[in-house]
């Protein structure tokens, strides 16, 4: 993170990856994930990424995803910008996804003015948190 989040949120993981005819997918709305019930939620094993907040998080900032199976030769990089997706383009096979976030709020002028105060729960505070809770797990500060 940098900023405390307001400048850059990048999430990594070293998981499944995202196949790259699945990618604009896994930002639509109602994009479904690994949950198919509410009862799915106690038995969750990864910290893999779950696509319910995608859209809602492009719609306000500027996204870049790259991404890679394990079988997959040449990775992927997705950009959207507003919600809205461009073409996808070659990147490194690195097997897992990383997802940065930037410039949030950069669409709703009266959100960002409210995001920009440093709040006890901000997601610094929340990420160690959740990082304490998994071992195994890290977070770092951009």
């Amino acid at each position: 993170m940098k900023d405390g989040g307001l400048a850059l949120i990048r999430v990594m993981d070293d998981g499944e990856g995202i196949n790259r005819a699945d990618l604009p997918r896994a930002f639509e709305r109602h994009a479904t994930s690994k949950l198919r019930s509410d009862r799915d939620l106690t038995s969750v094993r990864t910290m893999g990424f779950r696509g319910e907040a995608l859209p809602s998080i492009a719609s306000v900032s500027h996204v870049l995803v790259t991404t890679a199976t394990r079988q997959d030769t040449v990775g992927s990089q997705f950009t959207l910008v507003a919600g809205a997706g461009s073409s996808i383009v070659d990147a490194p096979a690195v097997p897992g996804t990383r997802i940065d976030v930037s410039i949030y709020f950069s669409i709703n002028r009266p959100e960002r003015s409210f995001s920009n105060q440093p709040r006890p729960n901000s997601p610094i505070s929340v990420m160690s948190c959740n990082s304490q809770a998994s071992p195994g797990h890290r977070c770092t500060s951009a």
